[in-house]
């Protein structure tokens, strides 16, 4: 059973185990792996809570950008931190599923790096969902910024 009572077949912190498991292997095609798993990590909580929560998303690529957006102009300080990490996460798996160039991922301490990140936003998130207030806060704000961009499902 989730933090916030959901129930899933599959909890997204099982990405985030799985990713600080891969970025302790020493080979770049774990680290990309777990830069891309601590991503869908974050992402994941955060769209269910929101699907939860009545906020439709689209089951399409647009939905990413869409997610960062409602955490973004939440209004909420801590929310829009983890808005920015999820961004930025966001980026990291892009580079790192995609960009086959690109040696950033060879080094087990940038991996590690974004792992923590994922990892800290990850419980910060959770901070948020499991107090009522700020869970409530957090609905209120989303569903404000939808209806003012006119935005539904």
């Amino acid at each position: 059973m989730h933090t916030d009572g959901r129930k899933l077949s599959m909890e997204p912190r099982a990405f985030l185990d799985l990713a600080k498991e891969l970025v302790g292997r020493n080979d770049e095609a774990a680290l990309r792996s777990g830069v891309s798993r601590a991503y869908y990590a974050l992402h994941n909580e955060v769209r269910v809570f929101l699907e939860n929560n009545q906020i439709t998303l689209p089951r399409e690529a647009g939905a990413h950008e869409r997610i960062i957006r409602y955490l973004r102009e939440s209004g909420n300080a801590d929310v829009g931190c983890i808005a920015k990490a999820l961004d930025d996460l966001r980026g990291d798996r892009n580079e790192a599923d995609y960009d086959m160039q690109s040696n950033r991922f060879a080094e087990q301490k940038t991996a590690f790096l974004v792992e923590l990140k994922a990892q800290k936003s990850f419980e910060a998130f959770e901070q948020v969902i499991t107090n009522s207030s700020r869970r409530k806060s957090l609905v209120n704000a989303v569903n404000d910024y939808r209806r003012k961009v006119k935005e539904t499902g």
